[in-house]
């Protein structure tokens, strides 16, 4: 009894997997696509472009912090030779000794700023180069009737253990998003 109930379980789910073939068949198959994302935003020109202003924009918040730092690595500096001196006044390097503080908070305050600042600078232009990547790959996917198109890169890490290159598109995408090189 329990041979046959094994055999039907084995029968029927044969019978499940032999559906998605034959409505396959029917339609003429699906078309499937495979991404490499890895090598596209490391290879589409918008991206590089942009993260090249998001660079000197990043150059350009870190030009005051770079000052401030070198002007408490002075203070520090002016405050041990102070400190160092046999009649030091201990009233006067206690005062400096809280400029240096006050310098050092609004130096943390001032990288704190400029790290939002990059930070939300950053995802505005990963949002849209995403944007132009998924509108690329789905004009493709709509134009060429493909069924699914899957984000991976063969191997490790990816969903996509292995799949034959003639339905990798990711040459295709590239020279979509960047033009005829």
């Amino acid at each position: 009894m329990k041979k046959t109930l094994v055999m039907f379980a084995a029968a029927f789910a044969l019978a499940i997997l032999a559906l998605p073939a034959s409505a396959q068949e029917a339609t003429g198959g699906y078309k499937i696509g495979v991404v490499d994302m890895q090598k596209v935003m490391a290879e589409y020109d918008k991206r590089e472009a942009k993260y090249s202003e998001l660079e000197k924009e990043v150059a350009t918040l870190q030009a005051p912090i770079d000052a401030l730092s070198a002007k408490i690595t002075q203070m520090k500096a002016d405050y041990d030779k102070r400190a160092a001196e046999p009649n030091a006044d201990r009233l006067a390097l206690t005062q400096f000794e809280g400029q240096i503080r006050a310098e050092h908070a609004n130096y943390e305050a001032k990288l704190r700023e400029s790290q939002i600042k990059i930070d939300e600078l950053e995802r505005k232009v990963l949002t849209e180069v995403l944007a132009d990547i998924q509108a690329a790959l789905k004009e493709i996917g709509e134009q060429q009737n493909y069924h699914l198109i899957l984000n991976g890169r063969e191997g490790s890490g990816s969903a996509v253990v292995y799949h034959s290159t003639s339905i990798d598109l990711t040459s295709q995408l590239l020279t979509k998003l960047n033009g005829t090189r």
